[in-house]
C-alpha cells in the first residue's frame, strides 16, 4: 500500500496495473495524486489500481485509477497535475450535487428536467443489477434505461425513486427521450465509398445512439438500398 506524504527520492517501481507507464511517467502520476490530496488535507492509500481516501469527498470509499491514468499517458507529463485535478474535482462536484439531489428526488417537478433515456448493452446492466434499474429491453442485447442526466454524472433511476411520482413507465420514457433530444444535438452527415452511401450520426456526448428513437423523423436514414448507418458509441 502507498500512503500519502511518504516520498521516495527515486522513481517507484511501476505496478502491473499501470504497465503502460514508464517509471518516470508513473512517478509523475503519483506525484499529481499526492499533490491533489495534500492540498485537500486528505490522506489516502493506494492499492492495485485503486485509491481509498480517509474522507468520503469523492462519493465512493474506493475508486479506480485506470481511466485517469490512461488519460495522463496520452498527454505530456507536465499536464498530469491538471488532468488529475480536473478528474477528482469533477468527482467532488458530482458527489456534492448528488447529495443535494437525493433530498429532492421524490419531487417529480423538481427532477423532471434531469430524466433521460440511454441505451446500454445487457452485460453492462448486469454489473449494476437489472433489479436496481427502471427500463425495458430494446432489441437484441440492448437495454433501454431511465437515467438521471446530472451536471457532472449520469446515474440510473431506481425503482423506489419513481414510486411517489405517479407516472407510467411510458410517460417517463417519453419525457426522458425528449429531454435528451432537446439537450444533445446530433450531427448527421453522409459519405460515399464507391457505390455505398454511409450516414454518420455523431455527437460530442454519449447519446448518439438515441437516434433510433427518432428514426421516423429521418426517413433518409432507413429503407434506402445501399445505405448504411454508422453510429459512433461511447461507453461510460
Amino acid at each position: 500500500m502507498f500512503s500519502l506524504f511518504k516520498h521516495k527520492s527515486e522513481n517507484p517501481e511501476v505496478p502491473e496495473w499501470a504497465a503502460f507507464f514508464s517509471s518516470s511517467e508513473y512517478n509523475e502520476f503519483i506525484n499529481a495524486i499526492n499533490n491533489y490530496f495534500k492540498k485537500k488535507h486528505v490522506t489516502y492509500e493506494l492499492g492495485e489500481g485503486m485509491l481509498t481516501t480517509s474522507e468520503n469527498i469523492l462519493g465512493f470509499a474506493s475508486i479506480g485509477l485506470t481511466n485517469v491514468a490512461q488519460v495522463c499517458k496520452q498527454n505530456k507529463q507536465r499536464n498530469y497535475r491538471k488532468i488529475v485535478s480536473d478528474h477528482f474535482d469533477s468527482m467532488v462536484r458530482a458527489h456534492q450535487f448528488e447529495t443535494e439531489f437525493n433530498k429532492i428526488v421524490h419531487d417529480f417537478d423538481k427532477v423532471k428536467k434531469y430524466i433521460g433515456v440511454r441505451l446500454y448493452p445487457n452485460d453492462y446492466i448486469g454489473h449494476i443489477g437489472k433489479e436496481l434499474t427502471v427500463g425495458k429491453d430494446f432489441a437484441g442485447d440492448i437495454y433501454s434505461m431511465l437515467i438521471f442526466d446530472l451536471p457532472e454524472s449520469i446515474t440510473n433511476v431506481q425503482p423506489q425513486q419513481i414510486e411517489q411520482w405517479g407516472k407510467s413507465l411510458e410517460e417517463l420514457f417519453d419525457i426522458g427521450k425528449q429531454n435528451i433530444k432537446n439537450s444533445y444535438p446530433l450531427n448527421i452527415s453522409q459519405h460515399k465509398f464507391n457505390d455505398i452511401a454511409i450516414w454518420f450520426i455523431e455527437g460530442d456526448h454519449f447519446f448518439a445512439p438515441n437516434i433510433v428513437f427518432d428514426l421516423n423523423n429521418y426517413p433518409k436514414l432507413i429503407g434506402s438500398k445501399g445505405s448504411i448507418v454508422g453510429i459512433p458509441h461511447r461507453h461510460s
